[in-house]
């Protein structure tokens, strides 16, 4: 849900590029929001292969996000 709140601040932006993530099927509704929080650098997920979308996201780690997205 952070990265759909991030995706939604930068304006939806069209994105693209390539993320291996199993866990995130591109007909998922979080699946633009994690390709741009991914191409933009601001996470690189859990392992090289997962995302983790319904992991539990810390304050701290949506301070950081905000931080990145915005360098």
């Amino acid at each position: 849900m952070a990265v759909t709140l991030l995706y939604g601040y930068k304006g939806r932006p069209e994105v693209s590029g390539d993320m291996s993530f199993a866990d995130v099927p591109e007909t998922a509704y979080f699946y633009k929001p994690v390709l741009l929080a991914f191409t933009e650098g601001v996470t690189a997920g859990t392992s090289e292969d997962a995302f983790s979308p319904d992991g539990d996201c810390q304050r701290a780690h949506l301070v950081v996000f905000l931080y990145l997205m915005e360098k």
